[in-house]
């Protein structure tokens, strides 16, 4: 379930941990702004840890400053009525728009500009008096505190966990698109999603995809199978696999392999270890010197797009639909 039960399990000690005290102690009314601190759980989910941190912690800070900018506003602007209702009203929009551009810059998916503009509405539309202003800040800065460590303890445990779910969900979808060709389909949505998952493996692993004059000295195993899977992607289209079937039943058995909790690197089946297993497939052609420069354009065409696509810029030289082929969902 590529971590979705852990995730949820942390997401639910990221909101019990800092409320249910204060909601035994009596105060309920203020477990929620705890609360709205924790939703920083929700962020990053897909982050390696290292980057994890650094993006959990920014967006911490972005939550308890929501929070603290509500109550301040509440305060201010209590009994609401008139110019009062009004400026809470523009307050709660223009917080909507920095918080969807900003996570949009940042690349931040999911909820993540929604859970602030709640963060900040639900202080805003409160009735503090000016001295609860700190504490309720403080809350909301403890519950982001407590998501913060819940989400990088996972390192002590699985430091490379995110990336090897990230690489398995690559060879899962893979595996989807090898049975659907395999079949007599392999288009639309199947190619689309395999493509995706695959994209999002390199942009987990902190890697572009590889070019023709770039492949050498990406030796880790989680590196090699995502290269395996965008040379398999990027190959099917022109030249399918001998036995699909089978090839996709070894992908699958990977994954699996990637995703248990057994310590130590990941280990590699020795049907997919090397790189060129998806020549001995049939799907590239090995890249080497006597392989015909039209062949080399398309790997380097083909990598240059998935470069774009994942950093939403180009890299190198600009290509050109006369001087290269790209697969017809990338």
């Amino acid at each position: 379930m590529d971590g979705a039960v852990s995730f949820a399990l942390r997401a639910a000690l990221a909101m019990a941990l800092p409320a249910l005290p204060i909601a035994l102690a009596g105060r309920a009314d203020l477990a929620v702004y705890a609360m709205l601190g924790s939703f920083t759980t929700t962020f990053g989910r897909n982050l390696p840890y290292k980057r994890r941190a650094r993006v959990l912690a920014v967006v911490a800070v972005a939550m308890t400053a929501a929070v603290g900018c509500g109550s301040a506003l509440a305060a201010w602007a209590w009994p609401r009525d008139g110019a009062a209702a009004a400026s809470v009203v523009v307050a709660t929009a223009a917080v909507a728009g920095i918080a969807k551009l900003a996570c949009d810059a940042a690349r931040l998916s999911g909820l993540g500009a929604v859970l602030q503009l709640l963060s900040f509405a639900v202080a805003a539309n409160g009735s503090p008096a000016p001295s609860d202003v700190l504490p309720q800040t403080a809350l909301a800065a403890s519950g982001a505190a407590v998501a913060w460590v819940l989400a990088v303890s996972g390192w002590f445990v699985h430091p490379d966990r995110p990336e090897r779910l990230a690489v398995a969900a690559a060879l899962r979808e893979l595996a989807g698109l090898l049975e659907a060709i395999g079949s007599g389909d392999g288009g639309g949505l199947v190619r689309h999603r395999a493509t995706a998952a695959v994209l999002q493996a390199y942009r987990t692993l902190g890697v572009m995809p590889p070019t023709a004059s770039g492949r050498d000295g990406r030796d880790d195993v989680c590196v090699r199978l995502t290269d395996l899977c965008w040379s398999l992607l990027t190959g099917s289209t022109r030249r399918p696999p001998k036995d699909p079937t089978e090839l996709a039943r070894h992908l699958r058995r990977q994954g699996r392999l990637l995703v248990n909790h057994r310590p130590g690197p990941p280990r590699p089946l020795p049907e997919l270890s090397p790189p060129s297993a998806a020549v001995r497939a049939g799907t590239v052609p090995a890249l080497g010197p006597e392989q015909p420069r039209a062949d080399r354009t398309t790997w380097r065409g083909a990598g240059l797009r998935a470069t774009e696509l994942v950093t939403g810029r180009l890299h190198g030289p600009r290509i050109t639909l006369r001087s290269c082929s790209f697969p017809h969902s990338g």
